[in-house]
This record gives C-alpha cells, sequence and structure tokens, in this order.
C-alpha cells in the first residue's frame, strides 16, 4: 500500500551550492553552531558583519563583539537554539563605535555522523532599522502632537487619528477610523472633501484653509486646514494627510475686537472735536469723521502711519 506522504526533498550538493551563491548574491553570510562543543564557524560575508575571521571560535569570543545590552539575548538564544532555533536581532560594534544591526535565523538539522549542529543566515538590516526607528519617531510625534493629524483614503475613510484630533474633535481612534471623514462636515460643507480631492490629484497641497467642521457633540467649530496628498514609492497617489487647528478662541477674539473697535469709531464719530488716538510710537490708530473732514485724509490714508505725516 502506497503511503499519502510525500517524502521530504533531497538537498542535493548542487541545489546547497546553488543556494550558497544565491546568498552571496544578496549579500547574506551563513554560519554554523556546534551545540555541544559551544563553537561556531562563519562564512566569509558573516565575518566580515562580526569583524571576525572565518576560523571556528568559541560562541562566547562571538558574543563579545556584540552590544552589551545584547549579548545575554543572543547568548540565551544559542542556549535554547537546538529545540526552538534562532530569530533574533542583535548590534554588533563596528571599530569605529558605530552599532550595526545584524538578523540572525537559523535551526538545528541533522548532520551526516548523527549529531546535530545549528545553520543559519546572517543578514545586515542597520539600515531598515534606521528606517523603522525613524518611523517610530514620527509616529511618537504624530501621536503626541496637540494638532489634529488625520490620514484618510482615497474613497474618504478615516485611516489615522491622533491624539489631537480626538481632543480637538472628541472622537476617539476606534470611533472613527474607518468612518467617512464626511461625518465632520456641517451641513452645506459637504462639497468641500470632494474640492479638496480634485486639487490633490493635481498635486497640490491645501494650506490654511479656514473652515468650520463638527464636533461629536454637535458642536460647530472653527478650524484651519493644510491638506496633502500621500504618495507610495512608485508615485501612485494614495491617501491625503490633513492638519487641523482649533482657531475657535482666535476666531472669536478677533470678532470681539472688531465689534469694540466698531463701537468706538461711533462713539468717535459724534464727536464735534477732530478725534485722533495714537500709540506710544507715534503710530495713528484710529481716525474720528471729523479729523477727516478737517485735515482733508480719509482713515484708510492715515490708519498704520506716524502722526508727523
Amino acid at each position: 500500500m502506497e503511503s499519502d506522504i510525500e517524502p521530504e526533498p533531497r538537498i542535493t550538493c548542487g541545489n546547497a551550492e546553488n543556494a550558497l551563491r544565491a546568498l552571496q548574491a544578496a549579500g547574506v553570510g551563513t554560519w554554523r553552531f556546534d551545540p555541544v562543543a559551544g563553537t561556531i564557524s562563519l562564512s566569509q560575508i558573516a565575518a566580515e558583519r562580526f569583524k571576525t575571521g572565518v576560523d571556528v571560535q568559541p560562541l562566547t569570543a562571538l558574543l563579545g563583539r556584540l552590544h552589551p545590552e545584547d549579548r545575554a539575548i543572543a547568548e540565551q538564544a544559542f542556549g535554547a537554539a537546538v529545540p526552538f532555533g534562532i530569530d533574533i536581532d542583535v548590534r554588533s560594534m563596528a571599530a569605529s563605535g558605530r552599532e550595526e544591526w545584524l538578523r540572525l535565523r537559523g535551526r538545528a538539522i541533522e548532520e551526516a555522523d548523527g549529531g546535530s549542529a545549528i545553520h543559519g543566515v546572517l543578514a545586515d538590516i542597520t539600515s531598515r532599522k534606521a528606517a523603522e526607528n525613524a518611523n517610530n519617531r514620527l509616529a511618537a510625534i504624530v501621536a503626541s502632537a496637540d494638532v489634529a493629524i488625520i490620514g484618510k483614503s482615497l474613497d474618504g475613510l478615516v485611516t489615522d487619528w491622533n491624539r489631537g484630533a480626538e481632543a480637538i474633535f472628541g472622537y476617539s481612534a476606534a470611533q472613527i477610523v474607518g468612518q467617512p471623514i464626511t461625518m465632520l462636515l456641517p451641513e452645506g460643507q459637504e462639497d468641500e472633501e470632494r474640492v479638496f480631492m480634485e486639487r490633490l490629484h493635481r498635486g497640490e497641497r491645501v494650506e490654511h484653509f479656514e473652515t468650520r467642521r463638527r464636533r461629536a457633540d454637535g458642536e460647530i467649530i472653527d478650524v484651519s486646514l493644510t491638506v496633502s496628498p500621500v504618495w507610495d514609492a512608485a508615485g501612485r497617489l494614495v491617501g491625503a494627510s490633513k492638519v487641523a487647528r482649533d482657531i475657535t478662541t482666535t476666531r472669536r477674539a478677533l470678532t470681539e475686537l472688531a465689534e469694540r473697535e466698531a463701537r468706538l469709531q461711533l462713539v468717535l464719530d459724534t464727536v464735534p472735536d477732530a478725534m485722533i488716538v495714537i500709540d506710544t510710537a507715534g503710530i495713528m490708530q484710529s481716525f474720528s469723521a471729523t479729523a477727516e473732514r478737517l485735515f482733508g485724509h480719509r482713515p484708510d490714508e492715515v490708519i498704520g502711519r506716524n502722526i508727523s505725516m
């Protein structure tokens, strides 16, 4: 009776050589660890990564070339390598003191003499780690910013929502991610998002656009928006990022100031004498109707200019 279990593919000498050539072409090193003798041997590429020779050497000597904070992690991983294999990222220390990130992966393989050794690969992931760290720092900055930073897809769904957005709009990320961004638009402003997307498709940014938005509690607030296109690595438009600042308090203060100035101007215009208000630098701040008739200048011609004109 034939078995349904397929035999494991055999690794021939030719296959092994081809695999080794492919690893070398990719800049990936190989290594072999003997758990009984506690020694490790490295390929030429792996030896270059560790700044050591290719000769068989004690594992402890290799661990000494790692960052002090990573040595215990690596020692523990090699100690448990026979049953579990190895999959760790560690830092080696270059002669210059610069850290280089290495990824080690391996598993136990039975050898011809019946014993087991750990065979693995080693890759330099310094650039990848640097990119990951940069992304992590950027993510932390975005998350902690006190302005709303929002990401949305091309179909208008919220993809990213920081704590600043939670504070300004009153929705948690769990409540709004995956929902249409239009839920923030007050009635009558539904067309704004379509206009934004048309500009983004043309590669344009929308900067400091003052408008209004609706909070989760229904309150309408004044906001200043900056909207930018988001491109993928291939240069395709994949979404938009939006920065929103709550300017409600600023708008209210400006409105109140304008109203006070208007009332003051009404009072000045009723005074029969010419009234001119100047600041400590001699700059005219107000010019009454009587002053206009007396001196022959309109307020817009003199306000903001020095009294010595």
